[in-house]
């Protein structure tokens, strides 16, 4: 797995305790806590940058709605349709039934376009370290 490296920024307001900052870093007055391994994951996880998949160009990507079709995409879905890994209403429009549903490499996403990934979905593993940067944000390692 690649280790990545992201600033978080923090806006933690209800936090019971204060950690102590790492030694050498000096938190700035009234700057929010260090956020846990647990609350820096969930974070990272909400986060634009991270919400998105990042693929390959062995991805495929089938708009929804048969209206925003072309005639190949109109025929993928078809193909999909009867292969069973999706099903389409009454006007055409593409439904995940449940084998896509349940499938990772099915990614339905907020703008109407279905992406196929077959090769691999990004996954968040774990938090390893939570730092405080100088200007009050938060440095995270995870996998």
């Amino acid at each position: 797995m690649r280790r990545f490296f992201v600033v978080v920024l923090l806006l933690v307001a209800c936090a019971q305790e204060k950690p102590a900052a790492p030694s050498g870093v000096v938190r700035a007055s009234g700057a929010p806590p260090l956020p846990t391994g647990d609350e820096a994951r969930k974070i990272i996880q909400s986060s634009m940058e991270f919400g998105e998949f990042e693929f390959t160009e062995a991805a495929y990507s089938l708009p929804v709605g048969h209206a925003t079709m072309n005639d190949p995409a109109r025929a993928a879905a078809t193909d999909l349709a009867k292969a069973g890994w999706i099903s389409l209403d009454g006007a055409g429009d593409v439904m995940l039934n449940e084998k896509s549903r349940t499938d990772k490499r099915f990614l339905l996403r907020p703008n109407g376009i279905l992406d196929i990934v077959p090769l691999a979905k990004k996954e968040l593993g774990e938090v390893a370290a939570v730092r405080a940067n100088a200007d009050g944000t938060a440095a995270a390692d995870f996998t």
